[in-house]
């Protein structure tokens, strides 16, 4: 296999297993996944409707069983503390006992 096949089938396996967690995340959060930022998976950035989320955020989301609510809460949190503080989705999860991997009680 020459070089160009190689990565030609490494970024077909890599996009093949991106869009089965956005798959797993619209099904999840009963939304429609609208497009990527430049229209290529690899971007880093989904938008779902309204709602704009990254890769690591859906992987954390679908990897952890993250309640469903948590993706909206942390969006609201973030908008409504902008200027005075910003909190990673995984952390706010964590923090607020949202997902089952690390559920506290």
């Amino acid at each position: 296999m020459n070089k160009n096949t190689q990565s030609a089938q490494l970024r077909a396996d890599l996009e093949k297993s991106i869009r089965a967690y956005v798959d797993a995340f619209s099904k999840k959060h009963d939304i429609e996944f609208s497009y990527a930022i430049h229209d290529d998976l690899l971007s880093e950035v989904y938008a779902f409707g309204r709602i704009h989320v990254t890769l690591s955020e859906i992987i954390f989301d679908i990897d952890k069983a993250v309640d469903e609510c948590a993706i909206y809460s942390w969006r609201d949190f973030v908008m409504s503390h902008a200027c005075s503080e910003f909190i990673s989705f995984d952390k706010y999860c964590i923090e607020n006992d949202l997902c089952g991997e690390y559920r506290l009680s």
